[in-house]
């Protein structure tokens, strides 16, 4: 998504951007004149079956996060993407939801109304970044309501079941059913959105590929049933439909997938459920010369952008090699596929950290690059992301804020965010099946390095310098980059560390990588002579097998300790003589979990009062209620460590990754040279009236993207503070020295990023997070929907 930049702040707050539909009251945002409801639940489905309305709830309903869209057969990469980040939403079969953009909410307003069915060819949606420009385009020409709506899509809306009783009459034009139930429900309420139920427009456009038959007889698309229920062993069952509802939809896809094969050849021609591919030419891009062969990139403004470049290669379970060379040009215009996950989370605060969902496949060693200059003897600083959500999901694209083009501009730096290896693929241990597999468990980090000589290869081509580049990450990210400066193999490839939120210590996992390989060998009975059988098992039903092993399975991959690859912990085994020759900056944001759109204290939630609302009895007697006989310290200690703000502020106050943070800075002052540096971010966020930074808000001001987030943006300030923490962070990559004193263990200087940045003395802090260590708060989780959905996977690039 082209990012454009906010002319006001977003607002979002109890009282105001509500609507009162037939279903209850919802509460969408508003951006300068424009209001948006996302995600709205239109009604629901079982499998197979027709969709009903949902009932209405007495409840106040969030509408700020875009909703799920149907699972498809296979999501194919979009073969141009001038505009960054054309990003998927994420996938459910729980999909009946609808998007509303309007100027007003008087129902007097009468506007004409648009619909949008983000499907392009009843197979799968097209990206949000398309429906967005599709659904802002009508404000150029008229101030009509919009609204884009999700159905269920292929297999799901269109699987054709009739002969398997009355209740599946419909089953295969359940899709278009769900159109129907939606142009219901806009019909009943759009007029609450400013609209005119009788002026109401439906565009629809779907495409496929020329050689696609997109309507089916009757005939033919009971062949294509016959065809997957073969694929599924179910043609003898006297109730297939039965285990069809059981089954995992990736199972299903699989099925399907085979069985259009089987009916292009029996029929003659291809049918549906087939991806729409539009070949576009791109002469005159950019071009730069690798070690493997030639890319084509493209120039956005003063830019230029290099996408999907692939690092490496590599079989499952085995360490990466370099790419094979190629000859004439390769386009590098879209982004390369994300790892698969065992979970892909949908996010509750998607509305603070907007996500970007995207293709997933085990073939995803790919990175991408933002540079002004293409000439080798620029030498500029070389930034290196490494993406958050522990070592088990994310990419390198999953942010908004991790588009490089701004600190690109900014700073004339070099940016490269990459993706690599996660969870099982990048992290299960099977170094005790042969020597093979010796190094499996470090897979996904050796991803990275290899990345990285990729990256000492070939980045004077891309104006970068091999001699200076700068690892740096987030969450999961700084855990990796902390990993990195325990690998040997490493060495020489960075030349500095940047770790955001990137220290923690987590309660250890049930189960380790070595147990949760012998587990999942006994439950998918493969013994250990057949171990070369887990190179072909599918990723679905590993994942599966995890899950069932461990629902929190997923976070217990990372890096393990075999003292050769990776030689351990720094905590454990203390800092490598070589990690203390690297300058490191090291930092927190003062919320993290403790006060973010998942987790509070009881008293705070989204429908309750804003914390500074409350009044000082009512702040008194919450404090009192958390910390009993211990209130007095917890308030002096508040008072004393950020004097100024609200005293309930410590009742949010992180001390999950700051007291690690703190340690780590300690043993870096006793071993090391004078090259550490810390931070803490703590300037408070406006939505809800002022909430405290939460876990990755530090991310779009360090990018330089905070004015394009909704929720970060203050008008006045934001722009200030991104350009000094930006700089700050160009400045440590290019000299080593962010602009501030390097922390020691007598003054124990760290830079605080707020109204007024200063660096001061951290330790009346360090002892507030000692004591709250000590006394934690109790944490509430939020739930902004009935209940919380997880989905398997995401959007798939299946091999051919």
């Amino acid at each position: 998504m082209r990012l454009e930049k906010k002319k006001c702040s977003v607002e979002l707050q109890i009282g105001m951007n509500e609507a009162a539909t037939s279903d209850g009251v919802i509460r969408g945002v508003r951006n300068g004149s424009l209001y948006e409801f996302r995600g709205i639940k239109y009604g629901s489905a079982k499998r197979f079956e027709k969709a009903v309305r949902i009932p209405a709830s007495g409840e106040i309903r969030e509408a700020i996060s875009y909703g799920a869209a149907c699972p498809e057969l296979s999501t194919p990469i979009p073969d141009i993407e001038y505009e960054d980040h054309p990003y998927y939403p994420i996938q459910s079969e729980d999909c009946l939801n609808l998007s509303i953009m309007t100027r007003s909410l008087d129902p007097d307003t009468k506007a004409p109304v648009i619909i949008f069915f983000s499907d392009l060819d009843y197979n799968r949606s097209d990206n949000l970044a398309h429906i967005r420009k599709e659904q802002q385009d009508p404000f150029i020409i008229g101030n009509a309501v919009t609204v884009s709506v999700n159905t269920r899509l292929n297999i799901l809306g269109y699987l054709d079941l009739s002969e398997y009783g009355y209740i599946y009459k419909d089953s295969g034009n359940l899709g278009l059913s769900d159109r129907e139930l939606a142009i219901e429900w806009i019909k009943e309420n759009v007029v609450f959105f400013g609209g005119d139920p009788e002026n109401i427009h439906i565009r629809i456009s779907p495409k496929a590929n020329p050689s696609v038959t997109v309507e089916r007889s009757k005939e033919e698309a009971l062949v294509m049933t016959r065809f997957l229920l073969e694929e599924l062993e179910l043609c003898n069952e006297k109730d297939p439909v039965s285990k069809l509802v059981s089954f995992s939809y990736d199972r299903l896809a699989e099925a399907g997938t085979n069985a259009l094969i089987r009916a292009k050849t029996a029929l003659g021609k291809a049918l549906t459920f087939s991806p729409v591919k539009d070949e576009k030419i791109c002469p005159g891009h950019p071009l730069a010369e690798t070690t493997e062969g030639t890319l084509r990139g493209v120039k956005d403004e003063n830019v230029f952008i290099f996408r999907g470049i692939r690092y490496a290669k590599s079989r499952r379970f085995h360490m990466p090699e370099a790419p094979e060379p190629w000859t004439g040009i390769k386009d590098a215009l879209v982004y390369g596929p994300v790892s698969p996950e065992i979970e892909t989370v949908n996010p509750d605060d998607n509305f603070t950290v907007p996500h970007v969902f995207y293709p997933q496949n085990e073939n995803c060693q790919y990175l991408n690059i933002w540079t002004k200059s293409l000439s080798p003897k620029s030498r500029k600083p070389v930034l290196v992301w490494l993406h958050g959500g522990g070592f088990a999901t994310g990419s390198g694209i999953e942010h908004f804020a991790y588009n490089g083009k701004s600190m690109c501009q900014k700073e004339d730096v070099v940016v490269v965010t990459l993706n690599h290896r996660l969870n099982l693929l990048g992290y299960l241990d099977l170094s005790a099946y042969g020597e093979e597999y010796k190094y499996s468990a470090n897979v996904g980090t050796a991803d990275i390095v290899e990345a990285l000589r990729w990256i000492h290869r070939n980045i004077p081509s891309f104006g970068g310098d091999a001699a200076n580049v700068t690892i740096f990450g987030q969450s999961g990210g700084g855990g990796k980059v902390a990993a990195l400066l325990q690998t040997p193999s490493a060495d020489g490839l960075f030349h500095k560390a940047v770790i955001q939120s990137g220290l923690a210590r987590f309660p250890k996992p049930k189960a380790d990588g070595k147990t949760i390989a012998e587990k999942i060998l006994e439950k998918l009975n493969i013994q250990p002579a057949e171990i070369k059988k887990m190179e072909s098992v599918p990723y679905h039903i590993l994942a599966e097998t995890v899950k069932e092993i461990d629902s929190r399975a997923g976070f217990a991959f990372g890096p393990v300790k075999d003292n050769d690859f990776y030689l351990g912990d720094a905590f454990e085994v203390g800092i490598r003589d070589h990690a203390k020759t690297i300058p490191v900056l090291v930092g927190n944001v003062l919320g993290e979990f403790s006060h973010n759109f998942v987790f509070s204290i009881s008293e705070t939630s989204p429908s309750g009062e804003a914390k500074n609302d409350w009044s000082e009895g009512k702040a008194s007697a919450v404090i009192q209620k958390v910390f009993g006989p211990n209130t007095e310290k917890a308030v002096e200690l508040q008072r004393k460590a950020y004097p100024g703000s609200p005293v309930q502020n410590v009742l949010f106050t992180d001390a999950m990754f700051r007291p690690a943070t703190f340690d780590y800075l300690r043993l870096r002052a006793k071993t090391c040279r004078d090259n550490t540096y810390g931070y803490m971010f703590c300037k408070e966020m406006p939505p809800y009236k002022g909430i405290l930074p939460w876990h990755n808000a530090e991310i779009p001001y360090v990018f330089g993207n905070a004015h394009f987030i909704e929720p970060s943006y203050i008008p006045g300030v934001t722009e200030k503070l991104e350009d000094l923490m930006c700089h700050a962070w160009c400045s440590f990559a290019g000299s080593g020295d962010p602009g501030w004193k390097s922390y020691d263990e007598k003054e124990c200087t760290v830079m605080y990023f707020d109204n007024e940045c200063k660096e001061k003395n951290s330790s009346p802090e360090e002892e507030l997070v000692r004591f709250l260590e000590a006394n934690p708060v109790k944490l509430t989780r939020i739930l902004r929907e009935e209940k919380p959905v997880m989905f398997g996977g995401g959007p798939w690039i299946r091999d051919h």
